[in-house]
């Protein structure tokens, strides 16, 4: 779960460059190559392509030196790694194997031709961000000519680099000269502490089921930890997805009054833990699917061929470690018994009785805003009550 910066903070502070990554497991910065941070060439009448210094923007296609438009990509930067680590997962833009991951060879990779050993490059693959045999550590180097450049490198100690960017000579870093398009539209802050521990406005009628939704945390995640089964090009239609955390005030039971009550009400109400939905209808785990790295949803009584969608587990390691940092308890069960008695201690009568729990939901939509998943945690150590 990324938080975005633009590349122009850094030009101005570099020292921002050694920050570690926000809080939390599978954290990183996305840097947005903003118009403050291009350039200028042609007297200032244009922006250049070439990229001078680190760090790489996440929001454009790049290509390095004059290659094949083939081996253009998208770097985004390494989890859990400052800036100034300069690592990246490289992320095919084009063509074949467009949206995966390139990977290093090993030596017992390497191919036999008139009695010598070769370099085999290893196909790109889907991304598992924790196989350093997909991490690549940038540094800078330079041209004959006294020119800015960079070198690369296998984080693996016995990894062999892709040939593209496996050169003795200093390597040219540009954008794309076939499209300039912005990637990132959205800017993602992270978590709002305070605003989370504040909790939603409890000050509403009782007539309604749950309180105003509030924003607390904003985040954005690389389509490679995001698996659309209908989404056929994700590099095309989401790059990016966000991903935010919304509070909210949510009835669990509700109840009349009665000369039988008096001033007491039985709370004794069943809710779930979690609760998650694709496009807008509840879903299950699909069990059909044995991928260790991703958890695979589909809705209830729909194929998952169709409709279903994966989440590498790094992103539900992080969503739970959200929620279990305030409280909230994972169980094995999928259902939480909530038996508890209120007493009405305002003056005359009371007509209705609503018993409300804090709900925080992980909202994922595309970058056109389209809802894709949403995932709710019930925390029922947070319960409020109204009496009216």
């Amino acid at each position: 779960m990324y938080v975005t910066r633009p590349l122009s903070l850094y030009t101005k502070s570099p020292d921002l460059l050694s920050e570690k990554p926000p809080e939390g497991p599978s954290s990183g910065y996305l840097v947005v190559q903003d118009d403050e941070s291009m350039i200028p060439t042609c007297f200032g009448l244009s922006k250049s392509l070439s990229i001078k210094e680190f760090p790489l923007p996440s929001n454009r296609i790049i290509s390095f030196g004059y290659v094949d438009t083939e081996d253009e990509v998208f770097a985004i930067p390494v989890i859990d790694q400052p800036l100034s680590a300069n690592r990246y997962y490289l992320i095919k833009a084009h063509q074949k194997h467009k949206g995966e991951a390139y990977a290093c060879s090993k030596d017992e990779d390497k191919g036999i031709s008139c009695g010598r050993s070769y370099i085999q490059d290893k196909k790109p693959r889907p991304l598992d961000p924790e196989d350093i045999y997909q991490q690549f550590e940038f540094s800078t180097a330079t041209t004959c000519s006294n020119k800015k450049g960079f070198s690369a490198k296998s984080i693996a100690s016995d990894g062999y680099l892709p040939k593209f960017i496996r050169t003795k000579s200093p390597l040219l870093i540009q954008r794309s000269f076939r499209t300039s398009k912005d990637f990132i539209q959205l800017e993602a802050h992270g978590l709002n502490s305070s605003l989370r521990g504040q909790l939603p406005d409890f000050n509403f009628p009782l007539s309604r089921e749950s309180s105003l939704t509030v924003c607390v945390g904003t985040w954005l995640c690389p389509f490679v930890f995001v698996h659309e089964v209908k989404l056929e090009d994700p590099v095309k239609n989401s790059v990016y997805y966000s991903m935010s955390l919304e509070q909210r005030w949510q009835r669990i039971y509700t109840h009349d009054a009665s000369h039988s009550l008096g001033n007491k009400v039985m709370v004794d109400v069943v809710v779930p833990t979690h609760v998650v939905a694709l496009y807008g209808k509840d879903a299950v785990i699909d069990e059909t699917k044995s991928d260790p790295k991703v958890t695979w949803f589909t809705p209830m009584g729909s194929s998952g061929e169709q409709f279903g969608v994966g989440l590498n587990h790094l992103i539900i390691e992080r969503m739970v470690w959200e929620q279990k940092r305030v409280g909230w308890a994972s169980r094995k069960e999928r259902e939480l018994r909530v038996v508890r008695e209120e007493e009405y201690g305002g003056i005359g009568w009371w007509a209705r009785f609503g018993c409300y729990v804090l709900v925080e939901r992980f909202v994922v939509r595309r970058m056109d805003g389209s809802l894709v998943l949403t995932c709710d945690f019930m925390h029922t150590h947070e319960i409020k009550t109204k009496w009216e």
